[in-house]
């Protein structure tokens, strides 16, 4: 978290926290304890993730009640298009 806060410090314009969680077969739920820190980051303009699978997509559905992502990403087609977007 220390890499992300310093990274958001030294920029001007707001960025985007993208997380690729494609080798990811089940989440692990000690990270429950960063997500809550994600939101607070300086310069956070949205917090997405490219979830392929559905185990990780049921378990953002249990966490959105700590923290909810702006994007959820199913196809590596939209994750692609949302890099690409962002340039």
């Amino acid at each position: 978290m220390e890499i992300a806060e310093d990274f958001g410090l030294r920029l001007e314009n707001r960025w985007i926290y993208l997380v690729d969680s494609q080798g990811v077969t089940f989440p692990n739920p000690i990270h429950l304890i960063y997500l809550r820190m994600i939101k607070r980051l300086p310069g956070l303009k949205a917090y997405v993730i490219y979830a392929p699978t559905v185990m990780v997509r049921l378990m953002i559905l249990i966490v959105s009640l700590i923290l909810k992502p702006e994007l959820v990403l199913k196809t590596e087609t939209a994750f692609t298009d949302f890099k690409n977007s962002q340039n």
